[in-house]
């Protein structure tokens, strides 16, 4: 039997048209939390870069960890992004996921590695029942970075919404 490529799952993130309401669901019915919030738009974020080409966005992401996952919820905050694309397209719902992979399995060949992308960075959405990998199409540079535990997904460090965390629950 061949190694696992894929040894965890590091980033599951959901692209949500309510951030609010989708934090307190996951607060009382499933027990996750407690939430970060970020706001990402052309004042947090210099530089900003959507599918190779200088542009500018708004979305607020929210964050959680459950064991060693880290949960993410997305909301556009305009129709430019590519989270307000995917909602447009497919509604809301899981958008991407990050795998974790053994040193071993992450320099081989992989089908992400032959299609170009990181092993770290597959994707799966609900129009696709496979993995998919995608590079990252995101990126920027923080104008402040007063808030050290911003979201590594190449998307610069967002200033925190909520001084207070949001919810209890399982870290």
């Amino acid at each position: 039997m061949r190694e696992p490529v894929f040894t965890e799952a590091m980033q599951v993130a959901l692209v949500v048209r309510d951030l609010e309401a989708t934090m307190r669901t996951y607060v009382h019915e499933y027990g996750i939390g407690p939430w970060a919030v970020y706001e990402f738009n052309p004042e947090t974020v210099t530089e900003m870069v959507k599918d190779g080409e200088p542009a500018e966005y708004a979305f607020r992401l929210a964050l959680a960890v459950v064991g060693r996952t880290r949960f993410e919820l997305i909301q556009p905050l305009d129709g430019k992004s590519m989270y307000a694309e995917f909602l447009a397209e497919q509604g809301e719902g899981l958008h991407h996921i990050a795998l974790g992979a053994s040193r071993t399995t992450a320099t081989r060949s992989t089908p992400c590695a032959r299609r170009g992308a990181s092993c770290s960075k597959a994707a799966s959405t609900r129009a696709s029942a496979s993995p998919t990998c995608r590079p990252t199409r995101i990126s920027g540079s923080s104008r402040r970075s007063r808030h050290p535990t911003g979201p590594r997904a190449g998307a610069g460090r967002g200033l925190p919404v909520t001084a207070t965390p949001i919810g209890g629950g399982h870290r």
